[in-house]
């Protein structure tokens, strides 16, 4: 068999021979040299590839054929681009076959050096293809013959700098790929050359094609790993960006060379806290594959450090420390040498991760807030020594733009919460809300993100409620602060039956404030309502319960200064708050509340002020029950009311004494209403109301017409003065004719309330007079354009009927023929006759 082949060989060695004879003979013949390039390749690629076992040259390697290297390696130069193919074609047929490639070493690196390499502004091959089979062709020298290239390392060095420059995204790609084999090929002598490859792998970073930057970046692990250490420093700079790649592969591929380099780079020791962030922010990465090997790879490089410093840690090897008390549960507590690793780095890693933070590029703020969360759960209690320098810059972070941001700025102080001791977190994070400083929102934020991670929050409740609650912290318009203060609440809400009894009055002192400096409507205000009652649940009792008997102390606590109050005034938005907890509200709370809000809107106190008290006012008469409200009625109607009617000039007047009418209308809204629980004064209340009802607001002169109504039906028939009544009769019938509809109606249906109120001894020819003008005045309006005036105006000349129909009745005669329709007159004398006979 060994005969065999060794004939086989010498027969190809004299085809090769007499092939390149043709080359020589014809070298102007581009067509000849490209065909017996051809039959060539044939040759070489018939030709058996040796096995594993033989293909490594040996101090004695077997006789090969004589090969013309030569001749084919010059036509790397030829004209002709697909001779040129041919000929890189061969050469890689050969060096897959050869057994000793030694010979071929030189002129073939130089070759490729000449064509890829030659120090000119352009390659001197031109063709992008042909490039591309020169550099997978210097990569498969590099894979057959790697560690046995050092004397030709430099020539390697500068083909694959050239091909990294290359503008060809392939050709960069097989560049790369060939620069991670070479540098781990000669580990021992590529330090001397890896300087030179770092520049242009470090450009290719930032290459449009993912498919360039992933094996770039692969390739500069290795380089780096492999050769001087000293470009550590560039590189991890320009891997850091790549944490912001969109591709996943290219974050996973520095992902794998930072875990590679914190196991086997020479010197790691020296680079820990530049190569940690690198692998730290991919374990919280949005990709699943790339947090889960990061994870893999921290956990070994945990154990390395662990291996390798196991004398200066035996004491935490051997007796483990547990975990800290409360410990998240969503969390998996990192290994001991992973731990211990971060610890070691914290102090150098943690001044630059506070000052990008604040960066302006929303994504290096994300990975910061990530990394700092990933730092502070492997520090656990040893954070402690830190929370001055953290406080600042999270309080700051918690007002980022970029949600995401908050969200892991909010874990990272729930993870200070759960490490930091209680005398700590009391002094760094509590005592700053309150004192010369005022106090933001995004302090009470990472206060109430502290105290959710906190384990036992309730031993601190009490301090937390009593600072919280004090006015200068709590009493705020500003959107952020409510939303802080709410957090804290719920956050000490969430102690439970732990809650200690001390901690819900100013619990609920704070909600009712932020409920009455928030929008009505607004999500702040419900969410305050939601926490009152999860409040009163916790402590143990309902809303009701608990309105009675912390609302009468609040409201002591908030009429201190009431003289001082205006519209504005925190206590009183607070007192109105208070008001509102409740549809309908304790007595308790109720009764004090009342002269305050009376002593409130008094003649001398502003008027913006007095519209606000009026307001509530009047939903309380509207909601409270009949048998509450009605005990305080008197006082409200002279002491609030009655004082407010008095016309005085101006805009702010005339809204208060519309106010001033609403409230009144509400309380004749009462059920089972007697005169005497409205007012000690029927009379003079109902003089202020008729005076009203010239005024220029139309609502105004609306309410006064629905009052007078409700008034005159509530006394007694008889029981008013009657010219007190005729002047009301005159003012009502005047506004029978007002320019507003809605106002005639009222007027109209006001009549035959009065004529009520006129009692049955009003039916003399002294009175006649009065009747007779009633009933002129009431035709004309009997004909009107409206038809629901019309019969409001019938409606009333039957009432007015009841007390003389002789003179109605003939006043329907005489107007009859000057309605346009009579129909509604003979209707009236139909329902007058008989009575007309009787009291004629």
């Amino acid at each position: 068999m060994a005969e065999t082949k060794a004939e086989t060989l010498d027969e190809l060695s004299e085809k090769l021979r007499s092939q390149l004879l043709l080359i020589d003979g014809k070298p102007s013949d581009k067509l000849a040299r490209r065909r017996t390039l051809e039959a060539l390749l044939k040759v070489v690629e018939a030709a058996p590839v040796p096995t594993e076992a033989g293909n490594a040259p040996s101090d004695s390697p077997a006789p090969e054929p004589a090969l013309p290297i030569t001749e084919v390696v010059q036509c790397l130069s030829d004209p002709s681009e697909r001779c040129r193919e041919l000929a890189v074609s061969v050469l890689s047929a050969w060096l897959a076959r050869l057994t000793d490639r030694r010979p071929l070493w030189p002129p073939l690196v130089a070759a490729l050096r000449q064509r890829l390499a030659a120090p000119q502004p352009q390659p001197a091959e031109p063709s992008e293809e042909v490039r591309l089979q020169l550099v997978r062709l210097a990569g498969q020298l590099v894979d057959s013959d790697g560690a046995q290239l050092a004397p030709y390392l430099d020539h390697l060095v500068a083909i694959l700098a050239a091909a990294l420059a290359d503008p060809s995204p392939d050709l960069k790609t097989a560049a790369c790929q060939a620069t991670g084999r070479l540098a781990r090929s000669l580990p021992r002598h590529f330090h001397l050359q890896s300087a030179s490859l770092v520049p242009p792998l470090l450009r290719n970073l930032a290459h449009q094609r993912w498919r360039v930057r992933e094996p770039c970046v692969r390739a500069l692990g290795d380089v780096v790993q492999f050769g001087d250490n000293s470009t550590v420093r560039d590189a991890v700079s320009h891997m850091a960006q790549r944490m912001f790649d969109q591709v996943p592969q290219v974050r996973l591929a520095v992902t794998e060379v930072a875990g590679r380099w914190l196991v086997e780079l020479p010197d790691r020791y020296s680079f820990f806290a530049k190569i940690l962030p690198l692998l730290l922010t991919s374990l919280r990465d949005g990709a699943a594959s790339v947090s889960e090997r990061a994870e893999q790879l921290w956990e070994e490089a945990g154990r390395q450090y662990l291996a390798e410093n196991e004398e200066e840690n035996r004491q935490l090897i051997n007796y483990p420390a547990p975990p800290p008390d409360g410990y998240p549960a969503q969390y998996s507590r990192p290994p001991l040498g992973c731990r211990l690793l971060a610890q070691r780095c914290f102090c150098t890693l943690l001044p630059g991760a506070l000052a990008d933070l604040t960066d302006w590029v929303a994504p290096t703020r994300l990975k910061v807030a990530q990394l700092l969360h990933v730092l502070v759960l492997h520090q656990e209690t040893a954070v402690t020594q830190h929370l001055q320098k953290l406080v600042p810059p999270l309080t700051a972070a918690l007002g980022d733009d970029e949600q995401e941001v908050v969200h892991w700025v909010t874990r990272t102080a729930e993870l200070l919460g759960c490490f930091v001791p209680d005398s700590a977190l009391t002094e760094v994070v509590l005592k700053p809300i309150t004192g010369e400083g005022a106090s933001t929102g995004r302090q009470l934020l990472l206060l109430a993100a502290c105290l959710r991670g906190r384990p036992q929050r309730h031993l601190v409740a009490e301090q937390v409620a009593e600072t919280v609650s004090a006015r200068d912290v709590c009493q705020s318009h500003e959107p952020e602060r409510q939303r802080g203060l709410l957090a804290v609440t719920a956050a000490l809400l969430d102690s439970g039956p732990d809650l200690p009894t001390g901690a819900v009055p100013p619990l609920f002192a704070l909600l009712v404030t932020v409920a009455g400096h928030a929008d009505t409507e607004s999500e702040t205000a419900d969410t305050a309502a939601a926490l009152l009652s999860r409040l009163a649940e916790v402590a143990g009792r309902s809303e009701a319960a608990l309105l009675s008997e912390l609302g009468p102390p609040l409201l002591q606590r908030l009429a201190e200064d009431a003289e001082l109050w205006t519209a504005a005034s925190s206590d009183l938005l607070t007192l109105l708050a208070l008001l509102r907890c409740s549809a309908s509200p304790p007595e308790s709370v109720l009764r004090p509340s009342l002269p305050v809000l009376a002593a409130c809107c008094r003649p001398d106190r502003p008027a913006p002020l007095r519209l606000a008290c009026f307001s509530q006012l009047c939903r309380l008469v509207t909601v409270c029950p009949p048998a509450v409200i009605r005990p305080l009625l008197h006082s409200v109607t002279d002491d609030i009311v009655a004082p407010s009617l008095v016309w005085h000039p101006g805009r702010s007047d005339a809204a208060i004494r519309t106010a001033a009418l609403a409230l009144l209308l509400a309380e004749l809204q009462v059920p089972e209403l007697a005169a005497a629980e409205l007012t000690a004064d029927h009379e003079k209340l109902l003089t202020a109301v008729v005076g009203l009802l010239e005024d220029e607001s139309r609502k105004t002169r609306l309410f006064c017409a629905r009052a007078i109504r409700s008034l005159l039906l509530l006394t007694l028939p008889g029981s008013l003065p009657v010219q007190l009544l005729h002047n009301t009769a005159t003012e009502l019938l005047k506004r029978l004719d007002d320019t507003d509809g809605e106002v005639r109606l009222c007027a109209a249906g006001a009549v035959p309330a009065l004529v009520t109120a006129l009692g049955p001894d009003y039916c003399g020819q002294q009175w006649r007079g009065h009747v007779e003008h009633f009933a002129q005045t009431l035709f004309v309006f009997l004909d009107d354009a409206d038809e629901r005036l019309q019969q409001l105006a019938y409606e009333a000349l039957l009432s007015v009927g009841r007390l003389n129909a002789a003179v109605v009745c003939e006043q329907t005669n005489v107007h009859r023929d000057k309605q346009r329709s009579p129909a509604r007159c003979d209707q009236l004398l139909r329902a007058l006759t008989p009575a007309g006979a009787g009291g004629q």
